[in-house]
């Protein structure tokens, strides 16, 4: 049976969604990746981006530094370009990962918040804790 803690909850405050929760034993740490909205700053549209927090008791949480997301949009991607040539991508979600072989691969769908999307993946050589050790150097 699952048990609630008090006052553990992350982003009551502004957008969240699409999260993926891990544990690094290493570290005594919770990592949690999620769906942020946010103004492009140089295009200047609503957009959606990943970031990165970290928490040693799902209380607490230190965001990334704003500088330092996880992932960022890509304004020249066309998700579907035989069939919407003229939808661009302005959001990434669903993030998850899988670590193997000294290779972390994250898993995700990029778009348009709606309905028009593709799956994509990115690499990372090292380990899932030295991956998110980069973005709180």
């Amino acid at each position: 049976h699952w048990r609630q803690i008090p006052g553990a909850i992350y982003g009551w405050d502004k957008y969240v969604g699409g999260g993926t929760l891990h544990w690094i034993k290493e570290d005594g740490l919770y990592y949690l990746s999620t769906l942020d909205l946010f103004i492009h700053p140089t295009e200047r549209k609503v957009s959606y981006r990943f970031i990165l927090s970290r928490s040693a008791d799902l209380i607490h949480w230190e965001d990334a530094p704003d500088d330092r997301p996880l992932l960022l949009p890509d304004y020249t991607h066309r998700p579907d370009p035989v069939r919407f040539p003229q939808v661009f991508e302005i959001s990434v979600s669903d993030m998850e990962y899988r670590e193997l072989d000294g290779l972390v691969r994250a898993y995700y769908i990029g778009g348009n918040q709606w309905g028009i999307c593709d799956n994509q993946i990115a690499e990372y050589r090292g380990s899932l804790r030295d991956f998110f050790h980069e973005f709180y150097r």
